[in-house]
């Protein structure tokens, strides 16, 4: 009826003349080196590991959620990702990287839920941290970072794939190629809690970068001595307190060796 009216011409796709628009894929939001640094030295402890886990292993904020603590296995150094809990129902396996191992290896021994309080806590807190921290909390940011600086630092596309828990490397080929330079994939995964056999930012540009923030940020240390702590720098500082204690002005001592 209405191509009599000459509103439509019959036979033709009225869509055919329309110029199709070319999106720009902008590349995902990732968390600089510096800012990860900031993020594992002030989140709390319940928030830590979720942090952690994140930045270091790609698990998507959903699965962390419904992770276990049985589901890490320290001594064989994966994290088991369970087809229940996996996005797309299909279980894979993460390689733990020496930093994550050092990062959660106060958790040895904790059994149930890694995350036990509501999802909205999280945001709120993640949230609340990065305020304070002056910057924005980056969307899928952990993951993303952790895609990123893993393919360049290791540049195994497949491997980081399998991680992922993508069918095909196009997609990192896609979005996370290039993002950063590989020197910058060396820090990110080069970032160890103090005391640990490889220290926070082991080079010397990173050690330069953590002087001069210093005296602005809190350092999280590890307890050398009855009135001695040890800052992110290496530098023994006088505190007082009993290991894994609170200090003012320093933030939490891991309680356990790594």
């Amino acid at each position: 009826m209405r191509s009599k009216h000459g509103y439509l011409d019959a036979g033709k796709n009225p869509v055919t003349p329309i110029d199709l628009i070319t999106i720009k894929e902008e590349p995902p939001e990732i968390f600089t080196v510096d800012q990860l640094h900031s993020l594992l030295d002030t989140a709390s402890f319940d928030v830590l590991p979720l942090v952690a886990i994140g930045a270091f292993a790609g698990v998507r904020y959903t699965e962390m959620t419904r992770l276990n603590w049985e589901d890490i296995n320290f001594q064989r150094g994966y994290i088991d990702v369970p087809a229940v809990v996996a996005k797309k129902q299909r279980r894979r396996l993460i390689k733990m990287e020496p930093c994550l191992r050092a990062w959660l290896a106060p958790y040895i021994g904790k059994t149930g839920k890694i995350w036990q309080n509501r999802k909205r806590r999280f945001h709120v807190d993640t949230g609340n941290m990065v305020k304070s921290l002056g910057f924005d909390w980056a969307k899928n940011g952990l993951r993303h970072s952790f895609a990123s600086y893993h393919l360049a630092k290791f540049e195994n596309a497949p491997a980081l794939a399998l991680m992922m828990g993508h069918r095909s490397p196009q997609m990192l080929f896609d979005y996370y190629r290039e993002v950063v330079q590989p020197d910058e994939g060396e820090r990110y995964f080069n970032l160890f809690p103090l005391g640990s056999s490889g220290q926070c930012g082991c080079d010397d540009t990173s050690r330069m970068s953590l002087k001069n923030a210093a005296a602005e940020a809190p350092l999280r240390v590890r307890m050398a001595g009855p009135n001695m702590s040890e800052n992110l720098l290496g530098e023994k500082v006088e505190a007082k307190g009993k290991a894994g204690e609170i200090v003012p002005g320093l933030s939490r001592a891991p309680t356990q060796g790594f």
